[in-house]
């Protein structure tokens, strides 16, 4: 009896929805990235709820609305976070992209993608790419369509390229950077002799077979993994992860209070509804 007690007040206390805002901004890029659009602009609009009046809500709705076709309510939440924000680049892309849906006139629509890509240089290929869909080899004016004088077509396809190979090589030299620090870390870690698949794992946030949310690392026992995590529905669940090899079919069939298993690249995620079950096995399998 003092058992079922116990679970009782657990189910109670996990059943409260959480006061923090940045948790439901973290759900609702997760959920994004997944494709869940509905479930992405509630979480955002239940951040803005709990007070986060401040640019990223907007700017996660509006793409979960323009997710969803639902063009004219993703417009007002870009227009929103301009206003906001009007040296942030992520209010323009997501204005440009409401105004495609809605069928706005050309030059309204390069005008925000110019803007964006004048304040962040990653997005110069998306706004070329904008200027080859809508003025292939024009310039867009308000009232008319000219043609672009030889010279300054030129000038403007060296300009393009110049900031094309700028961008991609900022992120190269990013990409190295990031390879660097990693491997530095793996070798004072001593796990540079470890499978790559053993060293990965999804960060904070991700979504899990896409139907949970990692949101607290537990305990650790490597390769292994307990993390606190939620499922779509806010329900909160514990999540096992095991290297796919080291988790037999056999050997979970048996695990007491295992509520199912997810396969996720090269992981297997073991979901039990308590977090003791969780430990329990984990010790049990090392």
């Amino acid at each position: 009896m003092l058992l079922i007690f116990f679970f009782a007040l657990q189910s109670l206390a996990g059943a409260q929805e959480p006061q923090d805002p940045r948790v439901f901004l973290r759900r609702a890029k997760a959920l994004l990235e997944s494709g869940s659009y509905g479930l992405a602009a509630e979480a955002a609009t239940k951040a803005l709820e709990l007070g986060y009046d401040r640019v990223s809500p907007y700017n996660l709705r509006s793409q979960a609305y323009a997710g969803e076709g639902r063009y004219e309510e993703a417009l007002a939440d870009a227009e929103k976070a301009v206003r906001l924000h009007p040296s942030g680049s992520a209010g323009y892309i997501n204005r440009a992209t409401a105004k495609e849906g809605l069928k706005y006139p050309p030059q309204d629509i390069l005008a925000d993608y110019k803007k964006a890509s004048a304040l962040d240089a990653r997005l110069m290929l998306r706004y070329a790419a904008a200027m080859g869909k809508y003025a292939p080899g024009r310039e867009v004016a308000v009232g008319k369509t000219e043609s672009v004088p030889a010279k300054r077509r030129k000038a403007r396809d060296i300009f393009l390229g110049a900031s094309t190979l700028a961008a991609l090589g900022g992120l190269a030299c990013m990409s190295v950077f990031q390879w660097r620090r990693r491997k530095d870390k793996v070798l004072r870690l001593g796990y540079a002799r470890r499978p790559a698949s053993e060293l990965a794992g999804p960060r904070l946030g991700a979504v899990v077979g896409g139907l949970f949310i990692l949101e607290k690392e537990l305990e650790r026992r490597e390769p292994s993994m307990v993390y606190e995590a939620r499922d779509l529905e806010d329900r909160p669940v514990f999540l096992l992860r095991r290297p796919r090899q080291e988790a037999p079919e056999a050997r979970v069939a048996d695990i007491p209070g295992l509520k199912k298993a997810v396969e996720e690249g090269p992981y297997l995620y073991l979901v039990f509804e308590g977090e003791e079950n969780a430990r329990a096995c984990l010790r049990q399998m090392q």
